[in-house]
């Protein structure tokens, strides 16, 4: 069976949520507003960890994945969500696609990653920056097509992957 490709898929623990990553048109405000509200509540229902916490459940991730997913759907100009390219001085236009499903922490603060694509559809990977703001998340950082930054950090034991 075909899925459709405007939906991304993310699967963890028994929860499924691809509305989450439901690239809706420019124009369908309400059913994206309603999606992240459902994403929102349901977190915000089955609560959040703290950071002492060695493992987030799914309800968690869940919740982390909805605050990167409103931080993008609220970033986004048109379709696109644009990233500045300092080495070649470019804007470049990058099109959510999916999250991964591993959360690493660094501290008090976790690392969200997602798969863009470029206009040409070459897969960008993107990290996340995140922390919380009350009981909402905030990006601090995002940086795109740029690993490098976080594998020292991954290796340094900086950033450890708590999943």
């Amino acid at each position: 069976m075909a899925r459709d490709p405007r939906v991304a898929f993310c699967h963890l623990e028994g929860i499924s949520y691809d509305l989450l990553f439901v690239n809706f048109p420019p124009e369908n405000t309400v059913s994206r507003t309603l999606c992240n509200l459902t994403a929102l509540i349901a977190g915000l229902t089955f609560g959040m960890a703290s950071a002492a916490d060695t493992k987030l459940s799914a309800a968690e991730k869940a919740s982390w994945h909805a605050g990167m997913r409103q931080h993008i759907d609220r970033t986004l100009v048109g379709v696109a969500y644009l990233h500045l390219d300092s080495a070649k001085g470019e804007v470049a236009a990058l099109h959510p696609f999916t999250a991964h499903p591993m959360i690493p922490r660094m501290g008090n603060y976790y690392v969200l990653c997602s798969d863009f694509h470029d206009v040409q559809g070459n897969p960008v990977n993107a990290d996340f920056y995140m922390a919380r703001r009350g009981k909402a998340y905030a990006v601090f950082e995002m940086s795109a097509a740029h690993r490098a930054r976080l594998e020292p950090l991954m290796r340094d034991g900086k950033v450890e992957a708590i999943d």
